[in-house]
């Protein structure tokens, strides 16, 4: 057995200690939390929270602290999770155990122009000094065709389907106002998001068909010499090219060590060969 001081040494040495989690406080002190992708979890996570929505007394125990009382959850604190549905690559169900324990709500995927105007308006109208309006609706009037051409006609590189969503159009306007704020024009920047999200994936047919539908939307009165332009160099005079390296249309940052790229770009798939 130890002795008390050979028990305190023993502790006093330690160089971990548990330290409470925001779900815990939150439990503690009535706050609201949301977990996202709350199908993704752990059997052993879900496991614990399902002791936590049990009833109006419903709580946790922190067994890796040692505790042996359960941390009672406040009458205030409040638990919400989103999930995609479990049809999803690598999603899958909740356990039927915990998922009658919430209040579900069905939201159905995003069709509607003016709600979808309303998501891409989030992301450029602080970023774009032009009539916003009308660009946002363009964007969305190429998301909703690039939807019904890839359920017709478009393959990506295995052979499947693409699935154009939400999360695609959201990261095509995204992946713009980010090059706008590198020098590229409004369009050319909505033009280069729409290529990288939506064509990129695609076989050499589909590339095409997609690609044509993009230089409608965002690329007239430019010509291919145009749209191999890059933007003015990061930095300005400034910069020097030894600071900067050109790729395509694009100006990437240059590290310690000169570039070795004996690849020449494909001019019709625009990939290395």
């Amino acid at each position: 057995m130890f002795s008390s001081s050979s028990r305190a040494a023993v502790e006093g040495s330690f160089a971990f200690s548990f330290v409470e989690g925001v779900l815990v406080r939150a439990i503690r002190e009535g706050k609201w939390v949301l977990l996202d992708e709350i199908n993704l979890a752990s059997a052993e996570t879900l496991q614990r929270l399902s002791g936590l929505l049990e009833g109006a007394e419903g709580s946790v125990c922190l067994t890796e602290r040692g505790d042996m009382d359960p941390v009672v959850r406040h009458q205030d604190f409040r638990l919400f999770a989103a999930m995609n549905p479990p049809t999803d690559a690598s999603k899958k169900d909740l356990p039927p155990s915990l998922r009658r324990r919430f209040s579900e709500v069905y939201v159905p995927e995003l069709d509607d122009r003016l709600d979808l105007k309303q998501v891409v308006d989030g992301y450029i109208s602080s970023g774009v000094s032009v009539d916003h309006e009308s660009l946002a609706f363009t964007a969305v009037d190429l998301y909703l065709w690039a939807r019904v051409l890839s359920s017709e006609s478009l393959s990506d590189g295995a052979g499947q389907r693409p699935r154009y969503s939400l999360r695609t159009l959201v990261g095509a306007v995204s992946c713009a106002r980010r090059l706008v704020q590198r020098g590229f024009s409004p369009k050319r920047a909505m033009l280069e998001g729409f290529r990288s999200l939506f064509e990129t994936q695609l076989d050499g047919d589909g590339r095409a068909k997609i690609l044509k539908g993009i230089l409608r939307a965002f690329g007239k009165g430019m010509g291919a010499k145009d749209l191999e332009k890059p933007p003015r160099r990061p930095g300005g005079r400034a910069s020097s090219n030894a600071s900067w390296v050109r790729i395509g249309p694009f100006w990437l940052e240059g590290g310690p060590h000169d570039p070795i790229d004996e690849a020449e770009l494909d001019p019709e798939t625009n990939q290395r060969r």
